[in-house]
């Protein structure tokens, strides 16, 4: 018997084994460098592989449907236990016996099937992990196709066309100025312009994973039109930043949009198609698509310019028409979820705080976002995530109420991403039919996604699901004044930084001062004690006998000072007298001077000698000078010495006249 039961689990661990075998391995893909044909050939390859792994996997499948159900082989199995036992025993055996044993067998035979239960997990487990790698490579495959796809588009539009004067040039990268000759216009740029997005076809150029064209005059051949490409440089140029398309017509723009589709500029898409539906289930789209006609259970995840700031309005208006749609979700959820969970089925179940809990209908990618949901009586704001404590505020409306409108605004910040949701309509009068308020009524609802523990880093985009058949109408209001609010939020915060900064500063000067003041306050303390310590030294000098001898010795001092103060006075008077008196004796010397200098003038004119010359007796007849000496030295006050006018009576006699020697 347990040999029979290990046979079956050998048997169904080689099913296993043989089933896990077949797993493809994803083909390694070549560089960017490899020619054209060689990346085919390994397209060709992988898709190969795929269909074997799709094969394996359907065979799989079958093997899977084909076994024999766990509840059935067990029956069964029991039941050729108990016939064997039932053909061994002889006819001697007694009924307890055979219950006895029959008992054992069925011990027996739920030992073996626990074993086949645990194996049978680990066969499942097995089986589902097979399952996802083989996701992974499927996944991985196409991305790896979409990638040779794109190059081999760039290829082929590189491509020489033959003409003489055109050389093909591949692997080289393009450095410094760059001339592209589109059309019949030539452009100037740079290499770093075109790599600042390496995944486009500009990008693929300058980084030499493409070849190109290169004329004889160096110049690079683009093959696009030349009145709309001055457009895609000028968003290289600008790196996709703050870049806006306007007075352009309708064919330029498709034109444009076509360039933007071949030289792999998502981005530049978004802006040109402006808010618009990438991926709608059961979905309707009318109006240039802007006129959503949803069935039931219908949903359109719509993509926006500039998907960190975006505002979508959903009107439930479109010219005189109303839409009677009272069953709607309308929120952001991330992109990813909303593509692989926009055709999922809905779910019912509770819904809101324990205390009030409804049964609500949603799609299970509400989960991942935040939605409005817009019902016959109920506004509220749907949320599926169990991690916040917030709770949002719900409105009751009249079922007569009319819908205008519902506005979903995000913005994302740095740590966060802010929601705001807007709800306009029309509330219709109590106890009056079909009477509404003459000015609309507003809900709102201002969160962020910290408030529902929902990923900030993720890539939200708008989404709209219907539960009941109805329409609604997008109103692509992603116009300049959200641009000028978005530049004038991004000036607010540099002003921002900029007071955080200068307050830091001040705040930095402040503790400074105040370390300052503290020190200051310390050393007014230590002065004044020190001032106190003084006083009191000088307290207790003062009862010192030696303190009255110092107080005597300052009186002697001052007294000094004072004597020294009036001699310096004495001194000062006659040292005025002294040179009052060299004053007054210069003037007498001076005086003198003049009476000498006069009297020397008087005796030249009076008293000179007159000689009598005689030519032929020489015979001097002189003038008598001891007496005019005499009278001369007794008449003058004061006196003058005798000596004195003798010498200047010779003197006189010497200049004027020649006396015989030994006249006096």
């Amino acid at each position: 018997m347990r040999r029979a039961g290990g046979a079956w689990s050998a048997e169904l661990l080689g099913l296993s084994r043989r089933g896990g075998g077949g797993s493809p391995e994803p083909s390694e893909v070549g560089e960017g460098s490899e020619d054209a044909g060689h990346r085919a050939q390994r397209l060709l390859e992988k898709q190969r592989k795929k269909e074997e792994a799709d094969a394996a996997r359907k065979a799989a499948e079958e093997r899977m449907k084909a076994r024999p159900k766990l509840d059935g082989f067990l029956e069964a199995r029991v039941q050729q236990l108990v016939a064997e036992a039932l053909l061994s025993r002889s006819s001697a055996s007694t009924g307890v016996e055979v219950q006895k044993e029959l008992e054992d067998l069925r011990g027996q035979v739920s030992e073996q099937g626990k074993v086949i239960h645990l194996l049978i997990s680990l066969l499942l487990r097995a089986r589902a992990q097979e399952i996802s790698q083989l996701k992974e490579r499927l996944q991985t495959a196409e991305g790896l196709v979409k990638k040779l796809a794109g190059e081999a588009r760039g290829v082929r539009a590189a491509q020489p066309s033959g003409s003489g004067d055109i050389a093909s040039e591949g692997g080289k990268e393009l450095q410094g100025k760059v001339t592209l000759k589109v059309g019949s216009q030539k452009f100037s740029t740079s290499a770093e312009t075109l790599k600042i997005f390496p995944e486009s076809w500009f990008g693929l150029l300058a980084s030499g994973r493409v070849a190109h064209k290169v004329e004889s005059d160096g110049s690079i051949f683009v093959d696009a039109s030349s009145k709309a490409f001055p457009h895609v440089l000028e968003y290289l140029r600008c790196g996709g930043k703050g870049f806006t398309i306007k007075n352009v017509s309708a064919a330029l723009r498709d034109e444009l949009l076509r360039q933007a589709d071949f030289f792999m500029l998502p981005g530049l898409e978004r802006i040109l198609r402006g808010i618009h539906v990438c991926t709608s289930h059961n979905m309707a789209i009318e109006d240039n698509g802007t006129l959503l006609q949803g069935k039931e259970h219908s949903a359109a995840t719509l993509d926006v310019p500039d998907p960190d700031h975006f505002q979508v309005t959903c009107s439930f208006k479109n010219g005189k028409a109303y839409s009677g749609c009272r069953s709607l979700l309308i929120g952001v959820a991330p992109i990813d979820a909303a593509l692989e969970t926009l055709d999922c089925n809905w779910e019912s179940r509770p819904d809101g705080p324990a205390q009030v809990q409804r049964i609500t209908t949603a799609p299970t990618i509400a989960d991942a976002g935040l939605f409005v949901c817009v019902g016959a009586e109920l506004l509220e704001l749907l949320y599926r995530s169990r991690q916040s404590d917030v709770e949002p505020q719900t409105y009751r409306i009249d079922s007569r109420s009319r819908m205008e409108s519902v506005k979903v605004c995000f913005e994302r910040t740095g740590e966060m991403c802010k929601i705001a949701f807007r709800v306009t309509y029309w509330a219709a009068q109590p106890h009056k039919w079909l009477k509404l308020n003459s000015t609309p009524s507003v809900r709102s609802w201002d969160v962020t996604t910290a408030d529902f523990g929902l990923a900030a880093q993720s890539d939200y985009r708008p989404m709209l699901f219907f539960e009941k058949p109805g329409w609604v109408k997008i109103d692509k209001e992603h116009l300049a004044a959200m641009k000028e609010m978005g530049e004038e939020l991004k000036k607010a915060k540099a002003a921002l930084k900029d007071a955080e900064t200068q307050a830091s500063q001040m705040r930095i000067k402040l503790e400074q001062a105040e370390a300052g003041s503290k020190s200051a306050e310390k050393a007014r303390a230590t002065a004044e004690k020190k001032l106190a310590n003084a006083d009191q030294e000088l307290r207790s000098l003062r009862n010192d006998p030696v303190f009255d001898q110092v107080n005597m010795l300052r009186d002697n001092v001052r007294n000094l000072e004072k004597e020294a103060e009036e001699l310096q006075q004495q001194v000062a008077e006659k040292e005025e007298l002294l040179s009052a008196a060299y004053e007054a004796k210069a003037l007498t010397e001076q005086e003198r001077d003049q009476e000498v200098s006069a009297l020397k003038e008087a005796i030249t004119r009076h008293y000179l000698p007159l000689p009598i010359i005689s030519a032929f007796t020489h015979h001097y007849s002189p003038l008598p000078l001891a007496p005019t000496i005499t009278r001369l030295t007794t008449s003058c006050r004061p006196p003058v010495p005798r000596n004195f006018w003798l010498d200047v009576i010779l003197g006189i006699s010497r200049n004027k006249c020649m006396y015989p020697s030994g006249v006096l």
